[in-house]
């Protein structure tokens, strides 16, 4: 049982970081950071800013752009001043709570194919 609730709790945990940090005003500070990113602009327009659910997206989508900067650069989505000058501490919290979650997720399935071959 441990060894599905460890993990269970570890990506809990990165979902609760994720959550504060898109109803907070970090959020407001990360768009704030890449305000020339096309990107994000169009994803801000179609998800709106006012619910968790429409925050928690655009999260996702700032967190997307960050893991694959150079993509974004590349095809003029994301301006590569910005992502040099984006918040750090900000960077971080996104990048741990998408590596906790992503962690325990492989974890879970490592587990759930040990668990079929032990059958």
């Amino acid at each position: 049982m441990l060894m599905i609730f460890g993990p269970l709790t570890v990506m809990i945990l990165g979902m609760l970081i994720n959550a504060w940090t898109a109803w907070g005003r970090d959020l407001d500070r990360m768009m704030s950071a890449l305000q020339s990113s096309v990107w994000l602009e169009m994803q801000r327009r179609i998800w709106g800013e006012k619910t968790l659910f429409s925050r928690w997206i655009l999260l996702g989508t700032i967190s997307g752009v960050l893991a694959m900067s150079r993509i974004h650069i590349k095809r003029g989505e994301l301006d590569a001043s910005e992502y040099v000058n984006f918040p750090r501490s900000l960077r971080l919290r996104v990048v741990l709570a998408d590596a906790m979650m992503l962690g325990a997720i492989l974890v879970l399935l490592s587990i759930l194919g040990l668990y079929k071959l032990h059958e």
